[in-house]
């Protein structure tokens, strides 16, 4: 079996990581694979000597050139994998030009399909043999937009659970913390859909009655200025730390007493399950798919999105109670077991399987 996957993505964030996971898993069962990616683009740098990478330059979305490269080199594999918006059009494209290998999409996002006539003709398009959804939500909202429901299906994204280190106090140094300060953090990329402006609400909540607590954001984004402006207007400069892009992430996690994810909306929340496997329970809105994972007063708590005051007082009852924290990181540990990174594979080679087996 010959795969070529397909990523436009520049930048490094969840979508990529998965990309990742899944090349490494699916050579783990044999998969003679290739990886179409941007050309000095993170993804290309750090798999280029663990899978052979077809590095390409992406001149727009509309980016005709690539999509005759793909449907030249569609001869050669068996199954073409696309895994954003952009590597969707390319392939759908390369299909208009002649391609007649199977298209495999992943959708990870929890919007509806566009309902103007090239997003339905791309979707629903003869060689899109499966549309694979990172959650059952997904997949329910991918139904509403192609004719074939059949095609749509689950498959949970996963993480390695082995990858993180053990609690230290790493990240207190990093701040010049003392070691008992109690640290809420979240990974998350600092985009509009993340919610950072309910996420530092409620960190101002919290302060009130536990003012010894400090709040840290791992990441990097096009908000980073609203988000420093919303800490300066609720006037926890002090409290509020901005690490910037982390690559010692399996490190830092660890470190953390709260794990909190507002989200406005998210696929599923990989971020989440990285909180899991680094023994950090959680507080999260219920969004998109996150439910899948968090499952109320099990694996973490949940509110609804933008309840701040709901959110805070979530955040302030793990840090106040060990007990519960115990328990929500043992069940979270025992249901991460379902998303793992190998899970993942074998559910996508199942589907590669079923698509060439037609």
């Amino acid at each position: 079996m010959k795969v070529l996957h397909v990523s436009s993505a520049k930048t490094w964030r969840g979508g990529e990581q998965q990309v990742a996971y899944l090349v490494k898993a699916l050579d783990q069962m044999g998969v003679d694979q290739q990886l179409a990616c941007i050309e000095n683009g993170e993804l290309h740098q750090r798999m280029h000597g663990f899978v052979k990478c077809i590095p390409y330059k992406k001149s727009s979305a509309l980016n005709l050139g690539f999509a005759w490269q793909l449907k030249c080199r569609s001869k050669d594999v068996d199954l073409i994998h696309v895994h954003d918006s952009h590597a969707h059009t390319a392939a759908y494209i390369a299909a208009l030009l002649g391609n007649n290998t199977p298209i495999i999409v992943h959708r990870r996002v929890d919007f509806p399909i566009g309902k103007n006539t090239s997003s339905k003709r791309k979707y629903n398009h003869p060689k899109i043999a499966k549309i694979i959804c990172v959650s059952h939500l997904i997949e329910s909202i991918v139904k509403q937009g192609i004719t074939d429901c059949e095609k749509a299906v689950t498959v949970h994204s996963g993480v390695d659970i082995l990858r993180f280190e053990r609690r230290s106090e790493v990240l207190h140094q990093l701040l010049n913390l003392p070691q008992e300060t109690q640290l809420v953090g979240n990974s998350s990329a600092l985009a509009d859909h993340k919610d950072y402006p309910t996420f530092l609400k409620t960190a101002a909540d919290v302060l009130v009655s536990r003012p010894d607590t400090h709040f840290v954001i791992f990441g990097e984004g096009e908000e980073r200025a609203n988000i420093e402006a919303e800490i300066k207007s609720l006037n926890i400069e002090k409290q509020v730390h901005l690490t910037g892009f982390r690559n010692d992430l399996t490190t830092l996690l660890p470190c953390l007493n709260v794990f909190f994810m507002p989200s406005k909306t998210e696929g599923l929340g990989t971020s989440i399950l990285d909180a899991f496997a680094a023994n950090v329970p959680v507080v999260a809105t219920r969004a998109g798919g996150i439910p899948e994972i968090v499952i109320h007063q099990k694996t973490g708590l949940t509110s609804e999105i933008g309840d701040h005051k709901s959110l805070s007082q979530q955040i302030t009852s793990i840090l106040s109670n060990d007990k519960l924290r115990e328990q929500l990181v043992k069940n979270a540990n025992a249901h991460l077991q379902s998303f793992t990174t190998d899970k993942m594979g074998e559910k996508v080679l199942g589907v590669y399987r079923e698509v060439l087996n037609r």
